[in-house]
């Protein structure tokens, strides 16, 4: 089509130019040029025929120009034409301007009525999810598995070596009414057991930015290691030092929050303080918990073990947190453990992780008193230190732990260690589908009867 435009202007031009020319020539007077040239005794009609040579000359010139010019003014329009392509701030602003308004609660009403939009968006961003065009309601669904082998060498016992289903989960989580909201819960398949159990139920409101207020059930905000998803593990397991510290799920109500650009973060708590499910208190005490961390070079994925995301900038966070509780069932140590009298649990923790291309590092330090109240007081103590690096980013880990447990420091020939190596290998550059191994050995350190446990263990992680 432009050729085709092109080639009208072409003969339209030259068609106005020649009957310039022509006209230009009639103006030449050849008596004139007779009489001059007779004088001068040249021949007429080759002085006449070089100059309309040169008018000729001349005009197919400017003809030239002027179809050069055209050639160009259309080439420009056509680009402009077929790429309309604006500048970035009007890009910018159009699309600021599209999207005001498609999200305004009456634009999306009147998209529903008039049949250009589904009352339900169906879509999945980490799990199914189903909300409402206005985004008021929303049901995201997470499923995670974990199959495993074990390989257990004991000496106190004969070796084993079984296959079984670590964890088996189904979450859903959203929010309902308004996006301040939120709730979610999370049901296991016991491997022990066979049965299912109830892990998390709870609902978050938040009152303020800065503030919002929980109950129900879920991971006491009590040590970092614990708090990390267990799908979110840098090893299989957990250290001897969480088993013995952490204090696993219970039902209660929360405040809790992030200030400061999301550096620093709190948590103040009241729970029953009888662990995961339980149906009453046996008394009307129950377990006060507080925690905060910072954050002092800006938030990041600090409660994902390994970094897996393999942060450009070097990121750290540090935290502390007390828990306080009275009675004479109290859940600590991984179980609930019942005393003839009241008695009193006071436990303080501090831990840090750190995170750099591919390099992560995280510890944790506990203490820990309970008095028996007439009986006698016990202390214990115990740390862990473990780290992992990306030879191969995003897809294989090396990682290392040490982790040691005193029960009572004053009792000695009592401490526990743990060494531990394994690899990881992540499937989809996330914790979603990865494949771990780890070897892990916990001395007894008692003259009379040294125990050594190596564990063997390969384990294969799915989330959808």
């Amino acid at each position: 089509m432009k050729n085709i435009i092109l080639m009208v202007l072409s003969v339209f031009v030259f068609i106005i130019f020649s009957s310039i020319s022509i006209n230009s020539f009639a103006d030449i007077d050849p008596m004139d040029d007779a009489q001059q040239y007779r004088s001068g005794g040249q021949d007429l009609d080759i002085v006449a025929f070089k100059k309309q040579l040169e008018a000729m000359e001349e005009t197919i010139k400017r003809q030239q120009e002027m179809i050069n010019v055209l050639k160009d003014k259309i080439e420009t329009k056509g680009k402009v034409v077929a790429n309309p392509t604006p500048s970035y701030r009007e890009e910018s602003e159009i699309e600021r301007v599209i999207d005001n308004y498609l999200t305004k609660d009456e634009t999306r009403e009147k998209m529903v009525k008039a049949g250009l939009a589904p009352k339900i968006d169906v879509g999945y961003k980490k799990g199914f999810y189903f909300k409402t065009l206005d985004d008021k309601f929303k049901l995201n669904t997470l499923g995670r598995l974990q199959t495993r082998y074990n390989f257990r060498n004991k000496d106190d016992d004969e070796d084993t070596s079984s296959f079984r289903i670590n964890r088996m989960r189904l979450k859903l989580s959203g929010h309902a009414f308004t996006q301040n909201l939120s709730y979610s819960a999370q049901w296991e398949l016991n491997s022990f057991t066979g049965r299912g159990q109830l892990k998390d139920i709870f609902v978050d409101y938040r009152l303020l930015p800065g503030l919002h207020l929980r109950g129900g059930q879920w991971k006491v905000p009590y040590n970092r290691h614990n708090m990390a998803s267990d799908y979110k593990k840098q090893f299989i397991d957990e250290s001897i030092t969480n088993d013995a510290f952490s204090l696993d799920r219970d039902i209660g109500a929360m405040l809790h929050g992030e200030l400061f650009k999301e550096q620093f973060e709190y948590n103040v708590g009241i729970f029953t303080g009888r662990g995961i499910n339980a149906t009453e208190n046996s008394n009307n005490k129950n377990m006060v918990i507080g925690r905060i961390a910072y954050r002092p070079f800006g938030k990041f994925k600090d409660y994902r073990e390994s970094d897996v995301e393999y942060t450009e900038s070097f990121k750290a966070a540090f935290g502390a947190a007390f828990a306080i509780n009275n009675g004479t069932e109290i859940f600590f140590s991984d179980e609930l453990q019942t005393f003839p009298k009241d008695a009193q649990f006071m436990q303080f923790g501090v831990d840090s992780i750190m995170k750099y291309r591919g390099f992560s590092l995280q510890g944790e330090y506990h203490l820990r008193s309970l008095d028996r109240r007439g009986f006698n007081r016990d202390t214990a103590k115990g740390f862990f230190v473990q780290g992992g690096y990306f030879p191969v980013p995003k897809r294989l880990e090396l990682v290392a732990r040490y982790a040691q447990f005193d029960p009572d420091i004053n009792v000695s020939e009592n401490l526990k260690k743990e060494f531990a190596l394994g690899t990881n290998w992540y499937f989809s550059k996330n914790h979603h589908h990865k494949l771990q191994a780890n070897v892990t050995r916990v001395v007894t350190d008692n003259p009379a009867n040294d125990k050594e446990d190596t564990l063997i263990s390969i384990m294969h992680q799915l989330e959808w």
